[in-house]
C-alpha cells in the first residue's frame, strides 16, 4: 500500500458522498487526510487504486497510520442541503399614548438588534396600535340623541385618534327598507342605520428576505425605527390592545401567516370589556304618538282613566362621567350626569358607591368616559297613578279590574306596588290630545363573544389563534409593569394585570423601565424554532459522525463542536442545537467514519 497520499478534491459537495478508505491509526492524521479534500470539475485520482469522482463516484484513499496495515477506516463525507428557514410575522402591538413616548427610542434600537440576528430569513414587521377607532367613526351616532357610539376624538383638542385599527362604513334604510342617504339622527325623518368596524391590516413596517443586500437591509431596519419613532401620543388613551389581537386573528385564515409572534407593549392595563371592541351596531329613529293632553267627556271618549296620586321612595345612584387625559388628568367639559335606579330605600345606607358599585356603574358611562363620582341616596316623588280602561262598564276605583294581562282588586292595589297613595280615587272619561313623539333604538355585535369581561377577549384570541396557527405557531410576549418588576410607575400608568394573565407564562413578560434585549431575544429564540435542525443519516452498524460542519451562502465554513449536535442511531436522526444554525446558512456537510475494517487483499 501506497504510503502518504493525500486527496486532491476539495470537499464543498452538494448531494454528493465521498468516501475515503483511511489505515487505523491516529483519528486526528485519518481527519487530516480527509480535511485536505477537493473537488475538481471533471473528477481526479489519487494513489494506488484511486477512483475518478464528479458526480457521486466513490474514492478509496490510503494513507500512513499508526495502527498496521491490517485494516482501515472509511471515512464519508455526506451533504446536506438546509431547507428555508420557515417565514414569520413579528406583530408589535404598542401602546402610542404620550405617556409611552419615553421608550421608544429603546424599541427601535432594540428592533434593529433583532433584524440583525434574523438577517437572511423571510421576516415581515408590523406595527398595530391598541386605538380602535378615529376619524371614520365620526359617522356612528346614535339615532335620537345623535350620541357618539365610540370614542373617536380627544375630547380637548377635538382631534381623531391615530391611527386606528378599523374603518367604520354604514347603510341606512326608510321604514319600508328602502336604502336612503343616512339622515341627521336628531333630526325628525325616521329611519334605521346599520353600521360596521373593519379591520384594517397596514403595511409591514419592514420586509426582510433571505437574498436582501446589506444595502437594502439597512434600509428596512431603518424604516423600521422611523415607524416606531413616528407614533407618538396619537392614540387614544383608552388602550384595547386585547382588541386589536382579536380583530387580527378575525382576519380571512388566507391573510393570516404560518407562524407569528405578538409583542405587547404598555405601560397601562387593558381594563376594556368586549362591549367596548365593537364590530357592528344598529340604531332606528322612530316617529310614534304622544299623549300631549286630554279633556274629560261623556260620550265618544278615548278612553276611561282612573288617577291615585302616590308617593314613591327609591334608591338611587347619582353618578358623573367624566374624560381623561393618559396620564390621569380630568378633562374639562366633558362631564355627563346621570343617575342608576335600585329598589326600596330598605337597609340602605347613604354615602358614596362601593367599590362594587362602582365597577356597575361604570360600565354605565358613554365610550370614551370613566366614572368620576357616584354616590348612594333615597329619592322619593308624587305622581298619579293611572290606568285606561276601553269603556266604562267597570269603575277601577271600586272594582276589580284586568289590565296588561293581570287582574287587580280595585286601583288602589294595582299603585300599592308603585307607592303610598296620598290621595282618593278618581277617574271618568278622557279625549286624548296626541302630538308625533321620537324614540330611539340601539343594539351592538361586539368582535368576541362576553359583555363585560376583559379575559373573554383574550380567551376568544387564543381560541381562534389556536386554529388559525394550527400548521405553524404563535409566541406571545409582553413589555410591560408588573409588581414582580422593579419599575416605578409614573402617572395614568398602572400594572398589566390583565395582560400578565393573558400571556399566562411569566417568562415572556419583561420590564417597560429596562432594555427591550431580552424580549427580543424571546422573539429569536422563536424564529430558531422554525429552522431544520433534525437531519436523516445513513450510517452503517459500525459508523459514527465525527464531524459537522456548516456551509453558508458565501461558501464560508464553520466547524460545530461537539456539544452543538447528537445523532441518534437508533433513528438515523442527526439533531443540531438551533442557536447554531442560521438564517444565511445553506448546508451541512457531516463526516462518517467507520470502525477499523480488515483489508481485503
Amino acid at each position: 500500500m501506497r504510503q502518504g497520499g493525500r486527496l486532491g478534491l476539495r470537499a464543498t459537495l452538494t448531494g454528493l458522498a465521498l468516501v475515503g478508505l483511511v489505515s487505523c491509526g491516529s483519528s486526528e492524521s485519518n481527519r487530516a487526510a480527509i480535511a485536505g479534500a477537493g473537488n475538481d470539475a471533471g473528477g481526479a485520482s489519487t494513489g494506488t487504486g484511486g477512483a475518478s469522482n464528479g458526480t457521486g463516484g466513490k474514492l478509496n484513499v490510503n494513507a500512513a497510520g499508526n495502527g498496521g496495515p491490517d485494516c482501515e477506516r472509511q471515512v464519508t463525507l455526506q451533504a446536506v442541503q438546509l431547507g428555508q428557514p420557515a417565514p414569520f410575522d413579528l406583530v408589535i402591538v404598542a401602546d402610542n399614548s404620550t405617556s409611552l413616548s419615553w421608550s421608544r427610542d429603546e424599541l427601535s434600537k432594540g428592533l434593529q438588534s433583532l433584524l440583525t440576528h434574523v438577517q437572511g430569513r423571510q421576516v415581515r414587521v408590523f406595527l398595530l396600535t391598541p386605538t380602535q377607532y378615529g376619524a371614520s367613526s365620526a359617522q356612528a351616532k346614535r339615532g335620537l340623541t345623535g350620541d357618539a357610539v365610540v370614542s373617536w376624538q380627544d375630547p380637548a383638542s377635538g382631534q381623531a385618534y391615530e391611527p386606528a385599527m378599523t374603518v367604520y362604513s354604514q347603510t341606512c334604510v326608510d321604514p319600508t327598507g328602502a336604502s336612503i342617504d343616512c339622515p341627521d339622527p336628531k333630526g325628525s325623518a325616521p329611519y334605521k342605520v346599520r353600521g360596521k368596524w373593519s379591520f384594517a391590516m397596514p403595511a409591514p413596517i419592514a420586509t426582510i428576505l433571505p437574498d436582501m443586500t446589506a444595502a437594502a437591509f439597512a434600509a428596512e431596519a431603518q424604516a423600521v425605527q422611523d415607524a416606531i419613532l413616528a407614533t407618538f401620543g396619537k392614540g387614544s388613551p383608552h388602550e384595547q390592545p386585547l382588541c386589536t389581537l382579536a380583530r387580527y386573528v378575525s382576519q380571512p385564515a388566507a391573510q393570516l401567516p404560518k407562524n407569528a409572534v405578538f409583542l405587547l407593549i404598555s405601560d397601562e392595563d387593558d381594563v376594556s370589556p368586549p362591549d367596548d371592541c365593537l364590530l357592528s351596531y344598529e340604531s332606528e329613529l322612530k316617529n310614534y304618538p304622544i299623549e300631549q293632553g286630554s279633556t274629560p267627556c261623556s260620550s265618544g271618549c278615548d278612553a276611561y282613566r282612573y288617577t291615585i296620586q302616590v308617593s314613591h321612595r327609591w334608591q338611587r345612584m347619582p353618578f358623573t362621567c367624566a374624560a381623561f387625559t393618559d396620564t390621569g388628568t380630568r378633562i374639562a367639559g366633558t362631564d355627563q350626569k346621570s343617575w342608576y335606579n335600585l329598589g326600596t330605600c330598605d337597609d340602605m345606607n347613604p354615602g358614596t358607591c362601593t367599590a362594587a358599585e362602582r365597577t356597575t356603574i361604570n360600565a354605565l358611562c358613554g365610550s370614551g368616559l370613566t366614572l368620576a363620582e357616584c354616590t348612594r341616596e333615597c329619592a322619593s316623588q308624587e305622581y298619579p297613578c293611572k290606568v285606561d280602561l276601553p269603556d266604562a262598564s267597570v269603575n277601577a276605583c271600586t272594582s276589580s279590574f284586568s289590565y296588561n294581562g293581570q287582574t287587580w282588586a280595585n286601583l288602589a292595589a294595582y299603585c300599592a306596588a308603585q307607592g303610598s297613595a296620598i290621595g282618593a280615587c278618581s277617574g271618568g272619561g278622557v279625549k286624548i290630545q296626541y302630538s308625533e313623539g321620537k324614540s330611539g333604538t340601539y343594539s351592538h355585535v361586539n368582535v368576541t363573544p362576553g359583555t363585560t369581561n376583559t379575559a373573554d377577549i383574550g380567551t376568544y384570541f387564543k381560541t381562534t389563534a389556536a386554529k388559525a396557527f394550527a400548521g405553524g405557531g404563535y409566541l406571545l410576549e409582553g413589555i410591560l409593569f408588573d409588581p414582580s418588576f422593579s419599575c416605578t410607575l409614573g402617572s395614568g400608568q398602572s400594572y398589566a394585570t390583565n395582560l400578565a394573565g393573558f400571556i399566562g407564562d411569566k417568562s415572556h413578560l419583561f420590564p417597560l423601565c429596562q432594555s427591550y434585549a431580552p424580549a427580543l431575544d424571546g422573539v429569536l429564540s422563536f424564529a430558531q424554532t422554525l429552522i431544520q435542525t433534525e437531519f436523516k443519516l445513513e450510517l452503517k452498524s459500525d459508523e459514527h459522525v465525527s464531524d459537522v460542519i456548516i456551509v453558508n451562502r458565501d461558501n464560508a465554513e464553520r466547524k460545530l463542536t461537539a456539544a452543538t449536535y447528537q445523532f441518534d442511531a437508533a433513528t438515523g436522526t442527526l439533531k443540531v442545537d438551533p442557536a447554531s444554525i442560521r438564517g444565511s446558512d445553506a448546508n451541512l456537510r457531516v463526516e462518517i467514519t467507520s470502525e477499523c475494517r480488515p483489508i481485503v487483499r
